[in-house]
């Protein structure tokens, strides 16, 4: 059976009344295997705290489904953070 590879992107933060929430897509690079959206549910004070959460909770989540470890590296110039082709 082949393994399932995966990968994620962070939706953009959502601020309400000071808080700020967000949530990541498990994105699968097999061929019909649904996209999976997670919220994650605990509330930030800041939209930076709310991404750097999401990406190690993110990271450690695709690590597992991929059988591996998480790394936990910093995007590299192509993956910043919403830009043109953003992983995170």
């Amino acid at each position: 059976m082949e393994n399932a590879k995966w990968d994620f992107q962070l939706e953009r933060p959502v601020e309400d009344q000071g808080c700020w929430s967000i949530g990541y897509v498990l994105v699968s690079l097999v061929a019909g295997v649904p996209d999976e959206r997670v919220a994650v549910e605990e509330r930030f004070a800041s939209a930076q705290v709310a991404i750097d959460e999401a990406t190690r909770l993110a990271q450690i989540q695709v690590a597992d489904l991929n059988g591996d470890t998480a790394s936990f590296e910093k995007p590299t110039d192509e993956e910043v953070p919403f830009g043109k082709n953003p992983r995170f």
